[in-house]
């Protein structure tokens, strides 16, 4: 397998990938990806594409997003 990830292109810009390429153990290649968005505080978005051909006869492709919001919790005093 072989698999890199892309220096930031952008800030908060992470982009992975991957490549199994067809071997005596493995039927067919098979490539994912993946990106993910931290450049907003507070927020985190993910986007993963990729496909398994490891099995004769069988292919399996699955798409996966993600968002999550993180909220920050304050202490607010008051005094009279």
């Amino acid at each position: 397998m072989i698999s890199y990830t892309l220096p930031s292109m952008v800030d908060g810009l992470a982009v992975a990938a991957s490549y199994t390429p067809t071997s005596s153990t493995v039927a067919a290649s098979s490539t994912a990806y993946s990106l993910a968005y931290t450049g907003v505080e507070g927020l985190s978005v993910h986007y993963a594409s990729g496909e398994d051909n490891g099995t004769t006869g069988s292919t399996a492709d699955v798409d996966t997003i993600k968002a999550l919001r993180l909220r920050t919790n304050y202490c607010r005093l008051q005094f009279n």
